[in-house]
């Protein structure tokens, strides 16, 4: 559900415009990368949630993982 409404939501924006707002100052991978201290490291989704929308994503995310453990069985 996270990659589909993402996806909905940029389908028209070229690789330019996407990359304006991934790499926007003091979001997501603006924090990780550091000045290059965390060039390898993964980049934390949970650092790109906007704050009025983190509890229902995080909420998603978390029915998300345990559905992935059900299926683990």
């Amino acid at each position: 559900m996270i990659l589909k409404s993402l996806a909905e939501k940029h389908e028209n924006h070229s690789g330019t415009q996407m990359k304006e707002v991934t790499h926007e100052e003091n979001h997501a991978w603006c924090r990780t990368w550091k000045d290059e201290a965390g060039q390898y490291d993964k980049i934390d989704y949970t650092l790109s949630v906007p704050g009025d929308k983190y509890d229902e994503v995080m909420a998603q995310a978390k029915e998300h993982a345990e559905f992935k453990e059900l299926l683990r069985g």
